[in-house]
C-alpha cells in the first residue's frame, strides 16, 4: 500500500548510489559518482588491492555522469539541473590554529611518539566525522529514529575506521570510551584495545595512563571520549605533566581528523589525498 511504499523510498539506506564510473587518463584512479552523497569517490587502481583515498566535491548537485578534459580536468553532470561542473582538485589543508584542532605538543610540527584523540560529542553524525572522516548515508537517513544504532554493519564507512586503519598500520590503539556502550565495543576490531573500565571521567583516564606509562606500555593512538570542557583541559593538564607528555601530540573535535592522521603517518580516509593525478603526455 501507500504507506509501505513510503517506507520504502524514504527510510530503507540506499548507500551511495554510484552512478557513473571514469577511469584517469594513466588508468591508475578509478572516479565514481555517488549521487546520494554528493560526491566523487577516488580509487587507487596502481596496486594489487584497490585503495579508496577519499571524495571530491562534485561541483554540482545529485552527479549523475563524469567527464575529463584536457589536463587534469574533471566534470561532473549534476541530475537536476543538468548542470556541468567541474571538479576542484584539493591541496592538503594547512595546519589549523584554532584551539579545537591544536596539538598540545611542545613541537607539533615533529612527528610525535604517541598521539592522543579526545572526542567531545555524542551526535552520530560528529562521531562518524571523527572517526572515519564521512558520514554514511545510512547515518545520513536514519540517525534521528528512535531504532538507529550507529553500530549497525550497514553504517560501516566504506573506508574504515580511524582505528580499523592504525591497527592495520602496526600502530597500538588504546580506547576510552568511544564507540562503546553499555560495558561493550561497538566494533568487534577496537573491543581488545577498549578500557571497559573507564568512567568518564579525567581521573578515570589519567589513572590508567600512570599505569601504562609505569609499565612502558604507553600506545601510540589513544581514544578518549570526554563530555565536558573542564574534563578535557584535566586530562591534556595531566598527559602534559606526565613524563611522555613532551613526545606527545594532543588532539581535540573531529575536525582535527587528519591532523591526527597525519601526525600517525597514516594515508588519510577523505579527501586529503584524493587530487587528480597527472595525466600522462602523449
Amino acid at each position: 500500500d501507500a504507506r509501505m511504499f513510503d517506507v520504502l523510498v524514504h527510510a530503507t539506506p540506499l548507500g551511495m548510489t554510484p552512478s557513473a564510473l571514469l577511469l584517469s587518463p594513466d588508468q591508475n584512479k578509478l572516479y565514481v559518482a555517488c549521487s546520494d552523497a554528493d560526491a566523487i569517490a577516488v580509487i587507487n587502481l596502481s596496486d594489487e588491492r584497490s585503495i579508496l583515498e577519499g571524495y571530491l566535491e562534485p561541483g554540482a548537485e545529485y552527479p549523475t555522469a563524469l567527464l575529463m578534459r584536457g589536463q587534469n580536468e574533471l566534470y561532473a553532470v549534476g541530475a537536476g539541473s543538468a548542470v556541468l561542473g567541474k571538479v576542484p582538485a584539493l591541496e592538503p589543508e594547512p595546519w589549523s590554529e584554532e584551539p579545537a584542532a591544536r596539538a598540545s605538543a611542545a613541537n607539533p610540527s615533529a612527528k610525535p611518539e604517541r598521539v592522543v584523540y579526545i572526542i567531545t560529542t555524542g551526535k552520530p553524525e560528529d562521531m562518524m566525522l571523527a572517526m572515519a572522516g564521512t558520514v554514511p548515508d545510512f547515518t545520513v537517513k536514519l540517525s534521528r529514529r528512535k531504532q538507529f544504532s550507529i553500530s549497525d554493519p550497514g553504517n560501516t564507512p566504506h573506508a574504515g575506521y580511524l582505528w580499523t586503519n592504525a591497527l592495520a598500520a602496526g600502530i597500538t590503539v588504546r580506547n576510552h570510551g568511544v564507540f562503546v556502550s553499555g560495558g561493550k565495543a561497538f566494533d568487534p576490531a577496537l573491543a581488545s584495545h577498549t578500557n571497559l573500565d573507564f568512567k568518564g571521567t579525567a581521573t578515570s583516564f589519567i589513572e590508567d595512563w600512570k599505569q601504562l606509562e609505569s609499565a612502558n606500555r604507553l600506545p601510540r593512538l589513544t581514544l578518549v571520549q570526554l563530555n565536558d570542557a573542564s574534563a578535557v583541559a584535566a586530562v591534556i593538564e595531566g598527559i602534559r605533566q606526565s613524563r611522555a607528555g613532551s613526545a606527545t601530540a594532543i588532539f581535540v573535535g573531529a575536525e582535527a581528523l587528519h591532523s591526527v592522521e597525519t601526525a600517525l603517518g597514516l594515508r588519510s580516509m577523505t579527501r586529503q589525498d584524493a587530487a587528480l593525478p597527472p595525466v600522462p603526455s602523449r
